[in-house]
């Protein structure tokens, strides 16, 4: 869980892809919680580097309709996201 907001690297290849793609660009919701199933961590020096899906076997889901999951989502405090999307990136 990434309760830092920090960005996390994401390498994603063939129908993975696809579906990321569209749903970043498909999607209006301020809050998206992805569930990974099957990916790998690639570490760097003492921290993550990048996550990667694994070609036929990896899938990514998007605001899953799991209680756990929604319980999280709605936890997760929208006024550091709106402060950050203020901020303008360099």
């Amino acid at each position: 869980m990434n309760f830092d907001f920090v960005e996390i690297n994401c390498v994603a290849y063939g129908t993975v892809a696809e579906k990321l793609y569209e749903n970043w660009f498909l999607s209006t919701a301020k809050v998206v919680v992805c569930v990974l199933e099957l990916w790998q961590i690639e570490w760097g020096e003492d921290c993550l580097s990048y996550i990667t899906n694994f070609e036929e076997c990896s899938d990514i889901l998007f605001d899953p309709r799991i209680p756990e999951i929604q319980y999280f989502k709605s936890m997760i405090p929208l006024y550091p996201l709106i402060l950050k999307q203020q901020r303008p990136r360099l």
